[in-house]
Formats: C-alpha cells, structure tokens, sequence
C-alpha cells in the first residue's frame, strides 16, 4: 500500500496543514498533483504555490499555442533535457507534458500543463523546428544545435555501439550505475571475442564465435551467467536499431543474435544411460556410513574438537537427507528443479497407498497449465523421508534444506551429490540425471511403453497416459513400473 502523501510548508517542513505542496526527499523539490494524478516539479515552495493557484483557476477550454521549453522533460528532473528526434519508444507516455496554452476568456497565454501522447507532442517539437530552428530554439530558450549525424553502417561498429548506448544510458540515469557497468562488461567481452566489427560485416559466424566462448568459459558457471551475456548482446543490437534506424539493423541480425537462445544440444554419448544398480547402492551405503556418526560421544574440550563434531553434524544430517533425495528422485525421476520445489504437502506419505502429487511446471509455457504428475512411492522411499522429516523436524515448507532452514538450491545440491559419490569411491561423469534416466528406460526397455516414460517424467500428457492418472487404488501400469524401478535396483 502506498505511503499517504505528506503536506510542507513553507520551509519544506511537514505540516497538518492541506497545502497542497508536497517535497520530493531525494531530490529537495516541491511538487503539486495536476488533475491527472501527475506530478509536477518546482525548484522552490512559492513557485508551486503559485502555479497551484493558478492551476485551480484555470479555464479547461484551452488550446495549444506553442511549445515551451518544460517539454523536454523525460522524468521528475525538469532539468534534463532531451535532444530532438529523441526516439518515441523511450518517451514515458504517462509522464505529462507542459506547454504554453491560450487562455481564450482572459484573452492572453500562461504556462499550464496537459497531457500529450508522446507522437503528438513529438510531431508539434519536430515540426515547429524544421520550419525555422532558430526561431524555434530561442523561443524556447535553448541554444541551435545540429542533431549528430550517425555514420553509415558500413563504419559503425560494435564498440561504437556500445558507446552510444553508454551515453544514452547515463544521461538517462543521470549518471553511470552498476547495470550500465555490467552491461559495458558483457558488451565488450563480446566486441573482443568477434574483433569488433562494422554493422554491415556481421554474419551468423560471428554470433556462433561468441556463444561457442560463453559455452567454454560458462562451464563452470551458472545458466544465469551464460544468459546475461546472450541477452545483452541481442538487447543492444535492439535498441540500435530502434535509435538510429539508418544503420539498418534488420530483423535479420537480431535473429542472429538470438542464437544462443535457440541452440541445439548434442548430447553426450552417456548422457541418456540410467545409473547402474551398483553405483546407487554405492551412493546408498555412503549415506548410511554417515547417518551412523555417533556424534554424542565426540569430545569438546577443545576448539578443534567441538569444530570437528560440528562438521560430523553436519555431515550425518547430510547422510539423512540425501538418502531422502536419491531414493524419490529415484522413484519418480525428478531432476534438480523438481528437487528444489517440492513441497511436503506434496508428499503423501500416510496415505493408503503413499504417492507424491507434484505438478511439473517446467512445461506449464508449452501446455499452458501445469502438467499434472501423480506417481506411488516405494515403501523404502516413504521410509527415508519419514527419518528425514523426524531429523528434520517439519512438515510444511520444502522438503530439503539447507542447514539454516533454506530451501536446497541445485548449487547446494550438487555439491552433496559430489560429496556421495567422492565417498562412495565413484568417478567418471556421473551425474543428478542418471537418477532420473532409470524410469523412463525401464519404461521403454520393459514395458516398451513411451507414454509411462513422459508420464513418470512429468511431460505433456499423451492421450493414452490420461487414463493412467488419479485412481491410485487400480493396478495401473505407473504402479507396476515403480515396482519394477524397485526391483531393478533393489529398493
């Protein structure tokens, strides 16, 4: 709920009193409300005291007569004015604009303000300029200046670019500030990395350079890392082709720019193999090697033996939870997302028969709804989450923490995982997503059924696999491929 607006007086102290007046903190300026609920800018008390009166008594047949020069304004600092044939599209069309207006009764012109959808306004500036400039600028108080020319494609090049864009930026912020920073970051790793060249040199190539870089340097990084620098090129190639259409940035080019986005992943050669029974027995028996810490009879006399049992606390709690982890991203093949939103409402675990109802949402964009994923639990999986919610202590918010009680992110996650298989004695590329792989190619393997691989999965439901879902009392074939899941690896 917004805060009420709080009345000054004179001194731009706050007042009981309804002034009408009201000063902008930040900036120490006064402002009045216009009958359209916008504000307006004054840089002392009686000068909006007096525009505030004469606003009040104002006569609404009024007409346009020329353009003053509050009409630069692009936001709360009338200060700031904007140069001509600035671009429509980065005008607040719900800012208003204030201009010299005929006061037909009293027969003479005063300053009033009045809203104007920025291509009228645009037009009124533009044409009144180009049928006399000089008349116009000293009308309005400002000194002639030639609008700059942009160079032709042919020599604008990325980095010119990105210098316009800065400059742009900063006037509009007043300033530079940590997202121009960043921005001017991204933008020059990626003039650097094509050797910056002109508009008219760029091809498909020169974006597939860039991107196969931020795959090899992002290795190690977030998804989020590797998409700011994707994003940040195509927003800049945007806006130049919005600012100076005479470059000729076509569709074309910011297409190319899109091709990170709409890359096609070649997968590894094991990259669809499940995990092997062995290997998850071995991840399996790490964690119970570490639920069975006797951390009561650790000593503390001193800080590196109360330092070491913290650490052997830590690691048992870990030992609980991920047994909980691997075991239901096991049965009902969830990936690491699935694993960081899950919820314990989700979990039915005293049911007649235990079963999780855990909607995908990751597919809710292409069917416009989330994707609606009932699947029975093995009793050893119902058995390793009821320990862990006793170690745990909860029964509502997520179902895996950290340990100051925040949801388990997929950094954190992979982090435990790591640690399991590091102790287990595991090595190669084994990775959160052979977990999930094992239902769906049991499915296909043994029951030679696509639909129960999407439908364990959580993908877009199948005609046929509808008939699979909300009656969990039937011998539906999803019960049977958990079964089988269970059987093949001994759980």
């Amino acid at each position: 709920m917004a805060k009420p607006r709080k009345f000054v007086n004179r001194n731009g102290q706050p007042t009981q009193l309804v002034t009408g007046i009201s000063k902008h903190t930040r900036s120490g300026r006064f402002y009045i409300l216009t009958p359209k609920g916008q504000r307006r800018y004054f840089a002392t008390w009686d000068e909006a005291q007096a525009n505030l009166n004469g606003q009040e008594s104002r006569d609404e047949t009024a007409v346009l007569m020329t353009i003053k020069a509050d009409l630069f304004d692009d936001g709360p600092r009338p200060d700031e004015r904007l140069p001509f044939g600035y671009p429509l599209d980065e005008l607040d069309e719900n800012d208003p604009h204030y201009g010299w207006f005929m006061d037909e009764q009293a027969g003479r012109e005063h300053l009033m303000d009045r809203y104007v959808p920025a291509d009228e306004f645009w037009s009124v500036v533009r044409s009144k300029y180009e049928a006399d400039p000089e008349l116009f600028c000293k009308r309005v108080g400002i000194d002639l200046a030639k609008p700059e020319v942009p160079a032709p494609a042919d020599c604008v090049t990325m980095k010119e670019i990105g210098r316009r864009w800065r400059e742009h930026a900063e006037q509009r912020h007043t300033g530079a500030t940590r997202h121009i920073t960043e921005t001017m970051r991204r933008w020059d790793e990626f003039t650097n990395k094509v050797d910056n060249p002109s508009i008219s040199e760029l091809t498909p190539e020169t974006f597939r350079k860039y991107y196969a870089y931020v795959e090899t340097a992002g290795h190690n990084q977030s998804a989020k890392w590797g998409a700011d620098r994707a994003a940040t090129v195509r927003s800049l190639l945007r806006w130049g082709s919005r600012r100076y259409p005479e470059w000729k940035i076509s569709q074309e080019v910011i297409a190319w720019a899109s091709l990170y986005n709409n890359r096609k992943y070649k997968p590894k050669a094991d990259n669809r193999k499940p995990i092997t029974p062995a290997e998850f027995s071995a991840m399996l028996n790490a964690c119970a090697e570490w639920q069975q810490i006797d951390v009561d009879n650790m000593p503390t006399a001193t800080d590196a033996e109360r330092g070491q049992k913290l650490q052997a606390m830590k690691r048992r709690r870990t030992g609980y939870q991920l047994e909980a982890i691997l075991r239901l991203a096991l049965n009902a093949a969830l990936d690491n997302v699935d694993i960081e939103r899950i919820e314990w409402t989700d979990l039915k675990l005293d049911d007649k028969r235990p079963h999780m109802n855990f909607a995908r949402r990751k597919m809710e964009r292409l069917v416009g709804q989330p994707v609606e994923r009932i699947t029975p639990m093995l009793p050893t999986t119902v058995d390793a989450l009821k320990r862990w919610q006793k170690i745990e202590g909860r029964t509502t918010g997520s179902v895996f923490s950290s340990g100051v009680k925040s949801p388990l992110n997929r950094a954190m996650l992979a982090r435990l995982f790591k640690s399991a298989k590091t102790a287990a004695g595991l090595s190669g590329g084994l990775t959160f997503k052979h977990l999930r792989n094992a239902a769906p190619t049991i499915a296909h393997k043994k029951f030679k059924s696509r639909d129960l691989a999407d439908m364990i999965l959580g993908h877009q439901l199948p005609t046929t696999a509808r008939f699979y879902v909300g009656d969990l009392d039937s011998p539906e074939p999803l019960v049977e491929l958990v079964k089988a899941v269970g059987d093949a690896y001994g759980c």
